[in-house]
């Protein structure tokens, strides 16, 4: 006879008996929110053999390979008595798309709903907010800092509040900011979002991809601002937490050792493109290789230390589709240095160029132990199969040079890269990243705590050398990061781009859906 229960007594947490035919067990299922982790399912067990006194830990990580095409009910608001009008429209140039704006107005708008919509975003969290006219169209830019798994969320919730607040409009003008530096223009009709809103089928989705226009710059000359901008996004302090893993699975020492850090990273913005930050890692346990004068403990012993790993000034400059950040200060623990990323994306998204230099001194002037880095990428988007090959060639941390060809495809929020690497010796991975932090933050009256929205843990291994044998290599084909990577930081990870917006509507409709009430 055999048999188990489990009583489920929260969302998260479950606990459970079993009796397996010869021995007793008891147990507790601890699985994260899906506030915090909306695109993947992680849980953990820790179960007690009650017979044998023996401890099992397990931990399981469910990843959706399609998105949920599930449609959220839509309940509008009491429809305006006034129709919208469709009327021709002329063409305003903006950046390297044209921007369609409306040539008539019903009425003149009260400024008072300008300014109620202004005061929504404010209350809502969003930063550095201003709200406007332009050739009778609503102009509105904000800086999202408080979503945190995709600045698809943001648009969605910004021009669904546009569009509940007022109908005189026909048109409006959306420009994304980051360290209020304008990242993303998007600009469209009233009706084909309102009618995708309440209606999500094929025919609505077309029309509203076609009706989108993009730009990476917007020319603010002619906007007639309401005010200046609110809630500022400078010298408030953000502190992003997320854990540091350091993994070998298979070695000729051990199946599987590990180090568990906990990585702290504090960063404010003191001016617009420019922030100071600076990251503390503590470590928190290890598997037994990782002690002290194991073989691991000696090959990382800087990582059993706590420690500043960077301390860095970083100033970023932006002219349409191209963003450039010099970073200077200490860099990975015993570095001081200079690392300078530029970055061309195009406007749709299908291009992007990425060139990363850098100088970096040993601290403890070990002048053989100084590096330089140069590496140039180009990355394809190709959206019919949601796929970004990359190429990149160069002189890497470890002073080794060659290519590394990667395949990267993202499934709802969670990314995930196969690649190659050829740099004298050869390897081969795959690496994973997720949004390890909450879908909405807190609004930042003061100042925020997260988690990070790109967490990435990847397993690579060489690949057998002419020689015989699978050595390890850790520290080849490295490449150097900072806090504050151009395409992921300032671009939503490499999606704040034409192609990958139109695709992802739902995304956007999703969003304004669950958060308008807030």
């Amino acid at each position: 006879i055999f048999g188990g229960a489990e009583a489920k007594v929260t969302d998260w947490l479950s606990v459970m008996a079993e009796h397996d035919g010869e021995e007793n067990h008891a147990g507790v299922r601890v699985a994260v929110p899906k506030s915090l982790l909306s695109s993947v399912k992680l849980e953990a067990t820790l179960a007690q053999n009650l017979t044998e006194s023996q401890t099992h830990v397990a931990v399981n990580l469910t990843i959706p390979l399609f998105p949920d095409n599930q449609q959220i009910p839509y309940s509008s608001e009491p429809a305006s008595t006034e129709p919208i009008h469709v009327a021709t429209t002329q063409t305003s140039n903006v950046g390297e798309q044209k921007i369609e704006v409306s040539s008539t107005l019903v009425d003149k708008q009260p400024l008072d709903n300008l300014t109620s919509i202004q005061n929504k975003l404010v209350e809502f969290g969003f930063e550095n907010v201003q709200v406007g006219e332009y050739e009778g169209s609503i102009y509105v830019k904000c800086e999202n800092n408080i979503f945190d798994h995709t600045d698809l969320d943001a648009l969605g919730y910004i021009v669904g509040t546009i569009i509940s607040k007022t109908t005189k409009y026909q048109h409006y003008i959306v420009t994304l900011l980051k360290n209020n530096l304008q990242t993303l223009t998007m600009s469209g009709n009233f009706a084909p979002f309102k009618n995708y809103l309440e209606n999500p089928n094929v025919a609505n989705n077309q029309t509203l991809q076609k009706n989108l226009a993009f730009s990476r710059t917007f020319n603010e000359a002619s906007v007639h601002f309401i005010g200046s901008k609110q809630n500022s996004s400078f010298f408030k302090p953000r502190v992003e937490v997320s854990p540091g893993l350091l993994t070998t699975i298979g070695t000729e020492v051990g199946v599987f050792d590990y180090l568990t850090t906990l990585r702290t990273n504090l960063y404010t913005t003191v001016y617009d493109g420019i922030m100071v930050s600076t990251m503390y890692e503590t470590p928190l346990f290890n598997s037994k290789n990782f002690d002290d004068k194991e073989v691991y403990g000696i090959r990382h012993a800087d990582r059993l230390q706590s420690r500043f790993v960077n301390a860095m000034i970083h100033q970023t400059s932006h002219y349409e589709s191209f963003l450039n950040t010099l970073s200077v200060g200490q860099f990975q623990g015993d570095y001081y240095g200079v690392l300078n990323q530029s970055n061309f994306t195009t406007t749709s998204g299908e291009h992007g160029f990425n060139l990363k230099l850098g100088t970096f001194k040993d601290k403890n002037d070990n002048t053989w132990n100084d590096r330089d880095i140069y590496l140039g990428s180009y990355r394809y988007f190709y959206q019919p199969l949601n796929l970004y090959t990359e190429v990149m060639y160069g002189q890497y941390w470890d002073q080794d040079q060659g290519a590394t060809l990667q395949f990267k495809r993202f499934f709802d929020q969670t990314s995930i890269a196969l690649y190659y690497k050829d740099v004298g010796y050869k390897y081969a991975g795959f690496e994973l990243s997720i949004p390890f932090t909450w879908r909405k933050l807190q609004k930042a009256s003061i100042g925020q705590i997260k988690g990070k929205s790109d967490f990435s843990y990847g397993i690579r291994t060489t690949l057998k050398e002419p020689t015989g044998g699978n050595v390890q290599r850790p520290n080849g084909g490295i490449i150097p990061k900072s806090d504050f990577e151009v395409s992921s930081y300032y671009l939503d990870r490499d999606r704040l781009n034409g192609s990958y917006i139109q695709h992802n509507l739902e995304r956007m409709r999703e969003a304004y859906l669950s958060y308008r009430e807030e």
